[in-house]
């Protein structure tokens, strides 16, 4: 808000909005600048899921590994789960190195699993090696 009200109808360029998300966030965004803003390639990811069974009765797990395959991007991707006469349940996977592992806890027998369906996150998915 405060970068609109002090740019208003003013020329207001890249470098300026990213010190105004910077200030106001607390963060260095050139990573995402650099990968997003001013790059030209996106993220090229291999994600494998499965379901392992609980271990000592307790609660089974979807476990999902992602490879990133070419230049490094931050990058969150959404992976769907999917159980039997309920509503998906979306679950983010914040990927931000060259290997990502999660381990999602599950409430119950998985119909089926996607990913980034409801998102729409620009990459590139590729088979897994």
């Amino acid at each position: 808000r405060r970068f609109y009200t002090e740019s208003r109808f003013q020329k207001a360029g890249t470098d300026a909005f990213r010190i105004a998300m910077e200030t106001e966030s607390g963060q260095s965004l050139d990573r995402f600048f650099e990968q997003w803003i001013y790059g030209e390639k996106i993220p090229k990811l291999a994600v494998t899921t499965r379901v392992e069974p609980a271990a000592g009765g307790g609660t089974p797990v979807l476990a999902v590994h992602v490879t990133q395959v070419g230049d490094l991007f931050d990058v969150p991707v959404t992976v769907l789960v999917e159980y039997p006469g309920q509503k998906p349940v979306p679950v983010v996977v914040k990927v931000t190195e060259r290997e990502t592992h999660a381990r999602i806890p599950l409430s119950g027998a998985v119909k089926g699993v996607e990913l980034n369906r409801t998102t729409g996150v620009l990459a590139e998915f590729v088979r897994p090696r």
